[in-house]
């Protein structure tokens, strides 16, 4: 599994922890657009040598790119904060679930309407925290990789070898 994790950049560090615990609890692949690809703007950003609202920075560039890491993900983790500058996390979030039509997590979920639309569109889930979404995500990992159930003619299910009868 893959998600785009959208995040507000006053979060970046906050969430950039949470993302390598759960890479490595879960085997999940979050792509995080500040660190997990070639961004020179952040850098610069961090050594006060410009500003994420700078005239100088290919805007253009930033949101084709997002929005393309978004359309290859299977969906996207998306963090929010009440009273956090997140402009971008609401847009990459609202692309994945209205145009892509794939799942939105929230993490930082209050049950604000536009939310709860946006995991609707895209049959995600809200979070409170972290912590929520990565037991979540460990069980989630789990059911990937068990074997998938068919149903037989005969009202049998057959699971590999196993044949278990319905009803009994």
């Amino acid at each position: 599994m893959k998600f785009y994790l959208a995040h507000p950049f006053d979060l970046r560090y906050e969430v950039r922890f949470w993302e390598q615990l759960i890479e490595k609890e879960t085997g999940v692949d979050l792509i995080n657009p500040f660190y997990d690809r070639e961004r020179f703007d952040v850098g610069d950003i961090d050594a006060g040598r410009t500003s994420r609202s700078a005239e100088s920075l290919d805007f253009e560039g930033i949101v084709h790119n997002d929005l393309g890491l978004c359309d290859e993900a299977d969906g996207t983790v998306m963090v929010v904060r009440p009273n956090t500058y997140s402009i971008g996390t609401v847009c990459e979030g609202w692309h994945t679930a209205t145009i892509l039509k794939k799942p939105v997590y929230v993490v930082g979920y209050d049950g604000h309407p536009w939310l709860r639309y946006m995991i609707k569109q895209g049959k995600g889930r809200g979070f409170r925290t972290f912590q929520e979404l990565l037991i979540f995500l460990k069980a989630e990992m789990v059911k990937e990789k068990m074997p998938k159930r068919r149903v037989k003619k005969g009202g049998v299910k057959q699971n590999d070898n196993l044949l278990v009868e319905l009803g009994r």
